[in-house]
């Protein structure tokens, strides 16, 4: 008969009364490689301003200069779009 819909019970985030905030995420990028600069990470800054709450560190964006230690979001942008290609 399968499931029958009085049996479903939708579970929102915010209805889970645990602890405030983002629930934690953790991305898994499978085969795909991690090198510095890699797009799961432009991925990883879009979901982190986006408000999930998800272990990062900016030293792996695009954008970060390990010289200087600042993080250039111009550059960014031009992965984003393709443009440093």
């Amino acid at each position: 008969e399968g499931l029958v819909a009085d049996n479903v019970e939708l579970l929102f985030a915010d209805d889970i009364d645990v602890q405030p905030g983002a629930c934690r995420r953790y991305f898994d990028v499978g085969l795909a490689r991690t090198s510095s600069g890699a797009k799961i990470f432009g991925v990883t800054k879009g979901a982190v301003d986006g408000g999930l709450d998800n272990p990062h560190s900016y030293k792996r964006i695009p954008g970060y200069d390990e010289e200087s230690k600042e993080f250039s979001p111009e550059v960014l942008r031009k992965h984003i779009f393709g443009q440093h290609v």
